[in-house]
């Protein structure tokens, strides 16, 4: 294990008002809580220095034009990890803790995505019964 890492959340505070991430119950039950709880366990122990997993989306209005956006069914969550003094991780080790946390739920209804770029570069991990 490289070290404890903590979950925030992205608050109103960090985005301006109204743009944390927002949470709701359905977030704290299974299947999605074992998605924060599974990725906060592969960044301990893949990410050397990480401290921070941070919940950056959770529920929003659906973006995609067909109306497919698990965001919005509470089923999705997306992530930013921090490393010691705020270096954010790269690509190749959001790609890296995706991959693991796939491997080790053994789930094919979970579905894991690194995307995004610069600062918004993220893991989007969601539940997807087929």
């Amino acid at each position: 294990m490289k070290g404890r890492v903590r979950i925030v959340v992205k608050s109103d505070y960090e985005a301006g008002t109204d743009k944390g991430a927002r949470l709701y119950a359905e977030h704290f039950e299974s299947p999605v809580v074992e998605l924060i709880a599974a990725t906060a366990r592969a960044t301990e122990r893949l990410i050397e220095n990480a401290e921070i997993l941070r919940i950056t989306e959770g529920w929003r209005p659906s973006i995609r034009p067909q109306g497919r956006d698990l965001h919005e069914k509470l089923k999705a969550v997306d992530f930013t990890i921090l490393k010691t003094g705020g270096i954010r991780a790269t690509q190749g080790e959001y790609a890296l803790v995706s991959e693991y946390v796939r491997a080790t739920v053994g789930d094919k209804n979970y579905d894991f995505q690194v995307h995004g770029t610069g600062l918004n570069l993220h893991i989007h991990a969601e539940y997807d019964p087929k």
